[in-house]
Order: structure tokens, then C-alpha cells, then sequence
């Protein structure tokens, strides 16, 4: 198994999480209150999941419309960040030379498999 950290995906345009939170902040899905929530949960040491898992949690347990909206615009908006990213790295050409011993795949296939705590889709994307 490996670990991949912060900062992998970068040298191919992913997003760091400081990118990812300025994103939504400016995303037109989120409204002042959204943003509150977002700043909120920045400062207390967690990122934008820990705002989407406190509106999760309202909307568990009052399902109504005061609830749903705000946890559906965050959705929303993390749907078009993860867009962003996606059509950044389907974009992006990975391998910068044609020798196999050192391409990025032939290095990333020798593991049954990596974890990791990046929020980006590098691994997932189809190349």
C-alpha cells in the first residue's frame, strides 16, 4: 500500500484544500450563511466536509425546506468544483516521456492499494 499527501495531485493542476475552500466560498450556490458555515468550520481545524456533515445533520433530523436547501446548494457546489478538477486533469497529459520504467502508472500499479486523504480525482480519473 501507499500513501499519497497533500499536494499530489498539484504537479498535475489539482486543487490544494485552501483552493478547494476559496471555490466554494465563490461559488454563486452558496449564500451568506453558507459561507458563515464554511469560515466556521475552517477555523475550528475542518474543511468544507465538516459543513456539508453539520447541514446533513440538521437536515436529519428536521427534513424541511429550511434544512434542505442549504445542504443541496453545498451539494451543488461541490459537484462543480469536483467538475472543475475533473476537467483540469482529463486535460492534463501525465506522462512527460514514453520510457516505462518511468511512467507514473507503471509506479502507481505495483500497490494492491493507495489511500488517500486528498479530495481530488486524480486516481479516478479515465485516462
Amino acid at each position: 500500500m501507499t500513501r499519497t499527501g497533500a499536494g499530489f495531485s498539484r504537479n498535475w493542476g489539482g486543487w490544494l484544500a485552501n483552493e478547494a475552500f476559496e471555490y466554494l466560498l465563490g461559488a454563486p450556490e452558496i449564500d451568506a450563511a453558507g459561507g458563515t458555515l464554511l469560515w466556521k468550520s475552517k477555523i475550528n481545524g475542518g474543511g468544507f466536509e465538516d459543513a456539508s456533515a453539520d447541514l446533513q445533520e440538521q437536515y436529519a433530523r428536521r427534513k424541511d425546506s429550511a434544512t434542505e436547501k442549504p445542504l443541496r446548494n453545498l451539494q451543488a457546489a461541490l459537484v462543480g468544483m469536483y467538475n472543475e478538477m475533473n476537467q483540469t486533469l482529463t486535460r492534463t497529459r501525465f506522462e512527460p516521456q514514453n520510457e516505462l520504467e518511468y511512467m507514473i502508472r507503471t509506479f502507481l500499479v505495483r500497490f494492491d492499494a493507495i489511500f488517500t486523504l486528498n479530495q481530488d480525482l486524480l486516481l479516478a480519473s479515465p485516462r
